[in-house]
Protein backbone atom coordinates (compact mmCIF):
# COMPACT_ATOMS: atom_id res chain seq x y z
CA UNK A 1 0.00 0.00 0.00
CA UNK A 2 1.14 3.38 -0.82
CA UNK A 3 1.12 5.81 2.09
CA UNK A 4 1.69 9.80 1.31
CA UNK A 5 2.04 11.95 4.36
CA UNK A 6 0.90 15.13 3.94
CA UNK A 7 1.58 18.34 6.07
CA UNK A 8 1.67 22.28 5.37
CA UNK A 9 5.22 24.31 6.01
CA UNK A 10 5.77 27.96 6.48
CA UNK A 11 8.92 27.71 8.16
CA UNK A 12 11.09 25.89 5.23
CA UNK A 13 13.37 23.39 6.08
CA UNK A 14 14.04 22.62 9.80
CA UNK A 15 15.13 19.97 12.48
CA UNK A 16 11.41 18.26 12.83
CA UNK A 17 12.03 17.72 8.48
CA UNK A 18 14.81 15.80 8.85
CA UNK A 19 12.70 13.19 11.54
CA UNK A 20 9.41 13.15 8.44
CA UNK A 21 12.54 12.68 5.73
CA UNK A 22 14.05 9.87 7.48
CA UNK A 23 10.55 8.20 8.44
CA UNK A 24 9.24 8.39 5.09
CA UNK A 25 12.57 7.16 3.62
CA UNK A 26 12.86 4.16 5.81
CA UNK A 27 9.24 3.44 5.51
CA UNK A 28 9.34 3.28 2.17
CA UNK A 29 6.54 6.07 2.24
CA UNK A 30 6.11 9.82 0.43
CA UNK A 31 5.77 13.38 2.02
CA UNK A 32 3.72 15.78 0.08
CA UNK A 33 4.15 19.19 1.90
CA UNK A 34 1.69 22.21 0.63
CA UNK A 35 3.63 25.72 1.26
CA UNK A 36 1.87 28.88 1.19
CA UNK A 37 2.58 32.67 -0.02
CA UNK A 38 4.43 33.02 3.35
CA UNK A 39 6.29 29.57 3.35
CA UNK A 40 9.91 29.12 2.94
CA UNK A 41 11.33 26.82 0.15
CA UNK A 42 11.57 23.46 1.00
CA UNK A 43 14.29 20.89 -0.55
CA UNK A 44 12.42 17.93 -2.57
CA UNK A 45 13.73 14.61 -2.71
CA UNK A 46 12.64 10.99 -4.03
CA UNK A 47 10.66 10.97 -0.85
CA UNK A 48 9.63 14.26 -0.18
CA UNK A 49 7.58 17.11 -2.66
CA UNK A 50 7.28 20.44 -1.61
CA UNK A 51 4.06 21.87 -3.37
CA UNK A 52 5.30 25.43 -3.53
CA UNK A 53 2.07 28.14 -4.05
CA UNK A 54 3.46 28.59 -7.46
CA UNK A 55 3.02 24.75 -8.08
CA UNK A 56 -0.54 24.75 -6.79
CA UNK A 57 -1.43 27.70 -8.90
CA UNK A 58 0.09 26.05 -12.07
CA UNK A 59 -1.59 23.22 -11.26
CA UNK A 60 -5.06 21.46 -12.76
CA UNK A 61 -6.96 22.21 -9.84
CA UNK A 62 -9.22 25.18 -9.83
CA UNK A 63 -9.48 24.84 -5.86
CA UNK A 64 -5.92 26.46 -6.11
CA UNK A 65 -6.60 29.40 -7.14
CA UNK A 66 -10.41 29.74 -5.10
CA UNK A 67 -8.25 28.76 -1.67
CA UNK A 68 -7.67 31.87 0.19
CA UNK A 69 -3.48 31.82 1.02
CA UNK A 70 -2.38 32.26 4.15
CA UNK A 71 -4.61 29.87 5.42
CA UNK A 72 -4.44 26.33 6.87
CA UNK A 73 -6.88 25.21 4.25
CA UNK A 74 -3.63 25.12 1.44
CA UNK A 75 -3.34 21.63 2.98
CA UNK A 76 -6.58 20.56 0.79
CA UNK A 77 -4.48 20.70 -2.09
CA UNK A 78 -1.84 18.54 -0.40
CA UNK A 79 -4.46 15.87 -0.25
CA UNK A 80 -5.16 15.95 -3.67
CA UNK A 81 -1.80 16.06 -5.01
CA UNK A 82 -1.39 12.56 -2.53
CA UNK A 83 -4.70 11.69 -4.29
CA UNK A 84 -3.27 12.12 -7.57
CA UNK A 85 0.13 10.51 -6.90
CA UNK A 86 -1.99 7.37 -5.96
CA UNK A 87 -2.06 7.32 -2.08
CA UNK A 88 -3.36 4.22 -0.85
CA UNK A 89 -3.81 5.90 2.55
CA UNK A 90 -3.01 9.08 3.58
CA UNK A 91 -1.47 10.13 7.22
CA UNK A 92 -1.53 13.63 8.33
CA UNK A 93 0.30 15.80 10.68
CA UNK A 94 1.76 19.31 11.18
CA UNK A 95 5.10 20.79 11.05
CA UNK A 96 4.93 21.90 14.70
CA UNK A 97 4.24 17.93 15.67
CA UNK A 98 7.51 15.91 16.68
CA UNK A 99 6.40 12.83 15.13
CA UNK A 100 7.23 9.34 17.29
CA UNK A 101 9.13 6.51 15.61
CA UNK A 102 6.01 4.69 15.65
CA UNK A 103 4.53 7.25 13.65
CA UNK A 104 5.60 5.57 10.60
CA UNK A 105 4.00 2.40 11.18
CA UNK A 106 1.99 1.10 8.27
CA UNK A 107 -1.20 1.72 8.23
CA UNK A 108 -4.49 -0.76 6.75
CA UNK A 109 -6.86 1.31 4.96
CA UNK A 110 -10.02 -0.92 7.04
CA UNK A 111 -9.65 -0.92 10.86
CA UNK A 112 -11.56 -1.89 13.32
CA UNK A 113 -13.45 0.73 15.42
CA UNK A 114 -16.03 2.24 17.73
CA UNK A 115 -18.78 3.35 15.76
CA UNK A 116 -20.50 6.24 16.97
CA UNK A 117 -24.31 6.43 15.44
CA UNK A 118 -25.71 9.58 16.88
CA UNK A 119 -27.81 11.87 14.84
CA UNK A 120 -25.64 15.50 15.25
CA UNK A 121 -21.96 16.22 15.62
CA UNK A 122 -20.28 14.37 18.44
CA UNK A 123 -17.19 16.05 20.39
CA UNK A 124 -14.56 12.43 20.37
CA UNK A 125 -12.32 14.32 22.43
CA UNK A 126 -14.88 13.07 25.09
CA UNK A 127 -13.55 9.31 24.36
CA UNK A 128 -10.28 10.33 24.74
CA UNK A 129 -9.96 12.51 28.34
CA UNK A 130 -11.71 12.58 31.65
CA UNK A 131 -11.83 16.27 31.37
CA UNK A 132 -14.98 16.75 29.49
CA UNK A 133 -14.74 20.25 28.80
CA UNK A 134 -12.32 19.89 25.75
CA UNK A 135 -13.06 20.02 22.46
CA UNK A 136 -11.59 20.91 18.86
CA UNK A 137 -11.46 24.39 17.28
CA UNK A 138 -14.81 25.74 15.66
CA UNK A 139 -16.37 23.21 17.53
CA UNK A 140 -20.08 24.91 18.92
CA UNK A 141 -20.31 25.47 22.66
CA UNK A 142 -23.91 24.24 22.65
CA UNK A 143 -22.96 20.94 20.64
CA UNK A 144 -20.78 20.00 24.10
CA UNK A 145 -23.67 19.80 26.60
CA UNK A 146 -25.24 16.47 23.27
CA UNK A 147 -25.41 13.53 25.55
CA UNK A 148 -23.41 10.65 23.84
CA UNK A 149 -23.40 7.32 24.81
CA UNK A 150 -20.67 5.91 26.84
CA UNK A 151 -17.24 4.84 25.01
CA UNK A 152 -17.83 1.20 26.35
CA UNK A 153 -21.00 0.73 24.92
CA UNK A 154 -20.13 1.98 21.34
CA UNK A 155 -20.29 -0.89 18.94
CA UNK A 156 -17.16 -2.52 16.72
CA UNK A 157 -17.25 -2.48 12.82
CA UNK A 158 -14.13 -2.13 10.40
CA UNK A 159 -14.63 0.97 8.50
CA UNK A 160 -12.86 1.93 5.30
CA UNK A 161 -10.40 4.50 6.39
CA UNK A 162 -7.97 5.69 3.67
CA UNK A 163 -6.82 9.14 5.54
CA UNK A 164 -5.59 8.80 9.40
CA UNK A 165 -4.46 11.13 11.60
CA UNK A 166 -2.83 10.56 15.52
CA UNK A 167 -3.27 12.19 18.68
CA UNK A 168 -0.87 14.67 19.95
CA UNK A 169 0.96 14.72 23.36
CA UNK A 170 1.37 17.07 25.44
CA UNK A 171 0.74 20.34 23.23
CA UNK A 172 -2.44 20.45 21.65
CA UNK A 173 -4.50 22.39 19.08
CA UNK A 174 -7.49 22.50 21.27
CA UNK A 175 -9.58 24.65 23.42
CA UNK A 176 -9.57 23.47 27.25
CA UNK A 177 -12.05 25.51 29.43
CA UNK A 178 -11.68 24.98 32.67
CA UNK A 179 -14.17 26.27 35.45
CA UNK A 180 -15.94 28.66 32.89
CA UNK A 181 -19.42 29.78 32.92
CA UNK A 182 -19.11 28.80 29.04
CA UNK A 183 -20.44 25.25 29.69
Amino acid sequence: MKHILVLTSIHGDQPILDKIRHGVESNHWHCVIAGDTISKPIRSSDSLTYYSILDQLSSHYSYAKAAPTRNYCRKNLAYLKAIEMGADVIVETDDDNYPYDSFFTNRIDKIALKTVSYEGFVNIYNYFTDDKKIWPRGFSLEDIKNNIPSYKELPIEYKYCPIQNGLVDVITDVISLQNTSLI
